[in-house]
Formats: C-alpha cells, sequence, structure tokens
C-alpha cells in the first residue's frame, strides 16, 4: 500500500522506483490530527510567527524544532 506522509520544508528526490525525502519535519497521515493542523496554520500565519529577531523567540521555536525531530525519530520509518 502507497505510504502518504506531510512534508514541510527540505527537498524531494523523485527517481524511477524510489524517492529520497529530506525534510524538516514529515509526518505520517495517519498521525495527522485535522483540529491540530488548523491551530498550527493559525499559528503560523499570525504576527509572532515571523518574529525571530528576538532571540527568545528564536530559542522557543529552536526548541520546538528539537522536539519535532525526536518525535520524527521515534517513528518506525522503513
Amino acid at each position: 500500500p502507497p505510504l502518504h506522509v506531510y512534508v514541510s520544508g527540505g527537498h524531494v528526490e523523485v527517481q524511477p522506483g524510489k524517492v529520497i525525502v529530506l525534510a524538516d519535519l514529515g509526518l505520517r497521515s495517519e498521525n495527522l490530527d485535522d483540529a491540530r493542523a488548523r491551530a498550527a496554520r493559525e499559528a503560523a500565519a499570525s504576527p509572532m510567527a515571523t518574529e525571530l529577531t528576538d532571540p527568545d523567540n528564536a530559542k522557543v521555536h529552536a526548541e520546538l524544532a528539537l522536539q519535532r525531530l525526536q518525535q520524527l525519530r521515534s517513528l518506525p520509518f522503513k
């Protein structure tokens, strides 16, 4: 069966017989939550999302990125 994955950021290489994905974030479709996705989209559109010049905001975003990476590492990808 096909594997459906939401990917954000990074690169995708498509070749006959295989696809290589190097992404900042990847979530299997069965792990997606519509309500959380909508809330994340609204948060990303807020003015706070673009204020990475403030060191405190940059630190929070870096910590969130590390948490996402740890979540991805725990997924059983083959």
